[in-house]
């Protein structure tokens, strides 16, 4: 199977002309499915609901599957008067464009199963990020004068406490479709989609490095031994399936092809990923050991 994999698109950051390109190109790769991992939109949902009707038009009759970013949740107009109707709108826009919401439920298409979820925004939150300034607050208030934004230091959350509980849910529910799909006789492929990767790069060597806000290879060690291939977004940084040794149960390691497609503002990329080869290279991985 073949995957078509993009992210941080940011509808809206530039001229129409570059997205409407890019859909153009996208419509004349050969691919079996398109899978976006969040910052759809760059500071408004209308911005969010335009793309994802450009990418399911370019998919034709193959599926789109989608998961959010931080972007994804940013109201510039000030329309959505809290983050849970900016739940709402933005659930509501994905299914309007036709495409499928994965945190809603894992895809099984035989041979390959997805999953996804939101984000790990939980370990490590670089202080220049714009997220306080056009993410609305929870309609819930702590005791902190800045109200919900209290949390997005607290507790690192991907903007509220709000989000940071959603995400939790929506990784459990992730991971128990990635054990439940790999306990099945025929053994499918599964890719993870999701566009926080963040956690603790720090402990696999990757602070400061290009890879810092890349794959979170700390959680990795909790969902390594369920999933094959990982996709993820946010840092703009393009990983080109690089397979990723992760902790798995009593003692046994586990590989997880990484990917992502480096896109950047204005610069929209896609990667294609080939499932069978990757197979490939992560049984050939574990031959060598």
């Amino acid at each position: 199977m073949k995957i078509l994999y993009t992210s941080d698109i940011h509808y809206g950051n530039g001229p129409k002309t570059i997205f409407e390109a890019f859909f153009e190109k996208i419509s004349k790769e050969e691919f079996d499915v398109l899978v976006v991992g969040g910052d759809i939109a760059s500071t408004k949902p209308s911005e969010l609901s335009d793309c994802l009707k450009g990418l399911v038009k370019a998919a034709g009759n193959r599926p789109v599957l989608v998961v959010r970013g931080n972007h994804d949740f940013w109201d510039s107009d000030g329309k959505c008067k809290s983050i849970e109707s900016m739940d709402l709108v933005t659930r509501r826009a994905i299914k309007n464009a036709g495409a499928h919401y994965l945190p809603d439920g894992k895809v099984d298409m035989g041979e390959v199963v997805f999953i996804g979820w939101d984000g790990w925004y939980t370990g490590h939150l670089p202080g220049r990020t714009n997220d306080f300034n056009y993410m609305p607050k929870s309609r819930k208030k702590d005791e902190d004068e800045n109200g919900s934004l209290y949390y997005y230091r607290k507790s690192s959350a991907s903007g509220h406490l709000w989000a940071k509980v959603n995400e939790v849910k929506q990784f459990h529910d992730a991971l128990f479709d990635a054990r439940s799909s790999r306990s099945r006789i025929d053994r499918p492929t599964i890719v993870a989609v999701t566009h926080f990767p963040i956690s603790y790069a720090g402990a696999y060597g990757y602070k400061g490095t290009d890879k810092e806000f890349n794959a979170d290879f700390g959680k990795m060690d909790e969902i390594g031994n369920y999933i094959d291939i990982l996709c993820v977004g946010h840092s703009h940084t393009k990983c080109d399936g690089e397979l990723v040794e992760v902790k798995g149960s009593f003692g046994l390691v586990n590989y997880v092809s990484v990917w992502n497609s480096g896109s950047d503002y204005r610069r929209p990329a896609y990667v294609i990923i080939d499932t069978e080869e990757e197979r490939l290279k992560i049984t050939e991985k574990y031959d060598e050991e």
